[in-house]
């Protein structure tokens, strides 16, 4: 058996199970209080399609096998699905903060993760013309625990089993407007520039199954960190009344995504 052989499965793996650990930020519609009238709040469902580019660094392993049989660093995609439940509080006429929970359903894998995050947005500048926000959130996804499984490689049946926690912290500017269109609807336009970093941990070993015994061949330990850390976004907002609205949003550059949302007014 060659030694090269194990070490070219791991990478495999790695790649496999590093396109699984992203996430997007969303934005949403900068509100506050006293632009829905006599509302505090909302809640929101949405639904968001990502993509977007890392790089995944392996810091420790340990294979039988040389180190310049194994890549310790290279380029990711990652393609993921979403459906999120997000609260917003307007806290006064320039500060709102919001809380979010869902589960992420990865592209590439049957495994899903639940999400959860936060965030706070303040409006610094306005005009009769834009208002300018200033905002920052975090998104978590807890460890999972995932298996990849490969039949009859030469060195038996090989399970590559994954551990990995994640989070990721965004800040961002957003040029927006409320303009009313009659005494009842209202619409949001909105679009800024959004700066990430990822913080993902992953440790991968590979397993061999000879007969009844199964067997430990390697351990990897890998992070994540963003590719182009710097995106742009904009989006729009539809208010029918001071109870139900609905939202668009799609974000280009480092990361892409596309989502839409069912807004509650409270």
């Amino acid at each position: 058996m060659k030694k090269s052989t194990l070490a070219q499965l791991l990478v495999m793996g790695s790649i496999s199970w590093s396109l699984q650990a992203a996430q997007a930020a969303n934005i949403g519609m900068p509100l506050y209080e006293g632009d829905i009238e006599g509302k505090k709040g909302s809640v929101e469902l949405y639904y968001e399609q990502y993509k977007e580019d890392y790089i995944t660094h392996s810091t420790e392993y340990s294979i039988p096998t040389p180190k310049d049989d194994y890549t310790s660093s290279f380029p990711d995609e990652v393609e993921a699905d979403r459906f999120v439940a997000r609260i917003d509080y307007y806290a006064s006429k320039k500060f709102a903060f919001y809380a979010e929970t869902g589960t992420t359903d990865f592209t590439d894998s049957k495994e899903k993760s639940f999400l959860f995050g936060a965030g706070l947005r303040a409006k610094v500048y306005a005009c009769s013309l834009f208002d300018v926000n200033l905002s920052a959130s975090m998104t978590y996804i807890p460890e999972v625990t995932a298996t990849l499984y490969a039949p009859q490689t030469p060195l038996g049946d090989q399970y590559l089993v994954f551990e990995f926690s994640y989070y990721k912290i965004s800040g961002g500017l957003t040029v927006s407007k409320l303009i009313p269109l009659n005494t009842e609807w209202k619409i949001m336009p909105y679009g800024g520039v959004l700066v990430s970093d990822m913080f993902g941990d992953v440790d991968m070993e590979a397993l061999v199954q000879q007969g009844e015994e199964r067997r430990s061949f390697g351990l990897v330990d890998q992070w994540h960190d963003e590719d182009e850390p710097v995106s742009g976004f904009v989006g729009l907002g539809l208010m029918f009344n001071d109870t139900w609205g609905i939202r668009a949003e799609g974000q280009f550059g480092g990361q892409e995504s596309y989502s839409g949302g069912l807004t509650y007014f409270f």
